[in-house]
């Protein structure tokens, strides 16, 4: 405010209007003239308060384009997080990853069902989308994962110095593979109880000739149950 201007006083600039959609209604008109609305999409966006934005996933990862969170990539998620663990939310969009988790613990990667696609990079096609090895208390869920020229999930301990894998969850995904849908192979001089458990996902192999089998497990106290699994010609 310019003290002066307040001498002569600031002419009118008018009325302004702003538009906001608020909600997309059905109208309807009766023979008496009456009419009434139903709502059918609410069009305003919740916000919480920024003093409540705590929840159970230590980051958000959306892909950049569809969705929008702490990282736009599931791999360097996983690099920031601290030693202790901590969960990886994957937001609905098309994610490019080749994921490696080796000699961690307590590491959950949470996707929203087949809305989050996870697919393997161009430029690393040949790796597995997901790799652990020597990890503990490791869990791949709500997952929709996609190689349709590899492998989607591997396990392979092959390093004696280190702790054998153990407390694996792989449930509630939908996996495309060609190679191997789910590979475990854990240390055979090593017999511990390594509790891994394979259930209710989707899983569907590619018919070609290169192909393999939906899941194979080589390990102890293994636990498969209550998947679907179809080839796809």
């Amino acid at each position: 405010v310019v003290p002066w201007a307040l001498e002569t006083g600031i002419p009118p600039q008018g009325a302004r209007c702003f538009y906001a959609p608020l909600a997309i209604i059905r109208w309807a008109k009766n023979d008496a003239g009456e009419i009434s609305g139903e709502i059918i999409h609410d069009c305003r966006k919740t916000f919480r308060p920024l003093t409540d934005l705590e929840s159970c996933c230590t980051f958000h990862v959306g892909d950049g384009i569809h969705s929008f969170g702490d990282f736009d990539s599931i791999e360097e998620a996983l690099q920031n997080l601290p030693d202790a663990g901590g969960k990886i939310c994957v937001l609905p969009g098309e994610h490019k990853a080749n994921i490696t988790i080796i000699n961690r613990k307590n590491v959950c990667i949470c996707g929203c069902g087949e809305r989050s696609i996870v697919i393997p990079n161009q430029d690393r096609f040949v790796e597995p989308i997901v790799r652990i090895a020597s990890s503990q208390n490791i869990c791949l869920e709500k997952l929709n994962l996609a190689h349709p020229g590899g492998i989607a999930v591997i396990l392979y301990d092959r390093d004696p110095e280190l702790l054998p894998s153990s407390d694996i969850r792989i449930s509630n995904n939908r996996i495309l593979a060609l190679l191997f849908g789910i590979y475990i192979e854990v240390i055979d001089t090593i017999r511990g109880k390594n509790n891994i458990y394979i259930g209710h996902n989707k899983m569907a192999m590619v018919d070609k000739e290169d192909g393999n089998v939906a899941i194979f497990c080589l390990a102890d106290e293994v636990l498969v149950e209550r998947n679907k699994i179809v080839v796809l010609q």
